[in-house]
């Protein structure tokens, strides 16, 4: 295989290939400091997401894609036409960060409205908690559903299973759905759950869906190369270092390094 590498030896340019750079909080997680300095939460949330488009294209450490929620999807697509070319990807949140709170036809709208802001790829939260409650049917449905319309437009899916609410039977059960519905990607979290990616979870995600892995929650320089190698499938401590068979959601872990930035 022309994409293996080891593991331990990747630079962290290499796994920036893989990353989803990613800016999903909204205007309450800048409340507090807004009121220290007397500045709206939504002006200080502006300034972040900029900011974090800049550092995306202007670092040395290039990520596929950047991931965002819809409404944001257009702002970073117009600041990749006002400036240089990159080949970064756009992707959007669906449903996040509750798969049973946004109804099925409320994604729809949410995946028509990345698309006609520029998204090629979506991760929509999986109704996880319908899941819990046995109700596997409608679970089916809703990802039958969602990946036809969302290949339809050509998108890329990567659903959120949100491993941290879901027993191991319940992760397996998730990904064997995913699979049925011809999913490109099952992805461990929104980020937002009480618990990290976590290997184990990884391992039960690769052994029962034969496409794309996606690690995502708490990924950070001391845990990557862990969680790779638990996403990876094999024993070699070796990876395919392909973006369509291997991604990394994250938000800090090429920031830490700013590299050329």
């Amino acid at each position: 295989m022309a994409n293996l590498y080891k593991i331990d030896d990747l630079t962290l340019k290499q796994v920036a290939s893989i990353c989803d750079h990613t800016f999903l909080m909204d205007d309450t997680a800048y409340h507090e400091k807004g009121k220290e300095l007397k500045i709206s939460a939504s002006e200080l949330r502006s300034k972040a997401f900029y900011d974090f488009l800049y550092f995306a294209v202007n670092t040395d450490l290039t990520p596929h894609a950047l991931c965002v929620r819809p409404n944001d999807v257009r702002h970073v697509r117009r600041y990749f036409e006002e400036g240089e070319k990159n080949g970064i990807k756009i992707a959007s949140v669906i449903g996040y960060p509750n798969g049973d709170w946004t109804g099925t036809r409320d994604k729809l709208i949410e995946i028509r409205n990345a698309v006609q802001g520029g998204a090629v790829e979506i991760d929509p939260v999986i109704p996880y908690r319908a899941l819990k409650e046995g109700r596997r049917d409608f679970v089916t449905d809703e990802m039958r559903y969602i990946t036809g319309r969302a290949h339809d437009f050509g998108l890329i899916v990567k659903y959120i299973l949100e491993t941290s609410e879901l027993t191991p039977d319940l992760i397996k059960e998730a990904c064997e759905i995913a699979n049925s519905c011809n999913a490109d990607f099952v992805k461990t979290s929104t980020g937002m759950g009480y618990s990290i990616a976590r290997e184990e979870d990884l391992i039960i995600m690769k052994q029962n869906f034969p496409r794309g892995i996606k690690i995502s929650g708490g990924v950070v320089e001391a845990n990557y190369r862990s969680l790779l190698r638990a996403a990876s499938g094999r024993t070699d401590g070796m990876i395919e270092l392909d973006p369509m068979k291997i991604r990394i959601g994250e938000s800090k872990l090429i920031a830490e390094k700013k590299s050329g930035y």
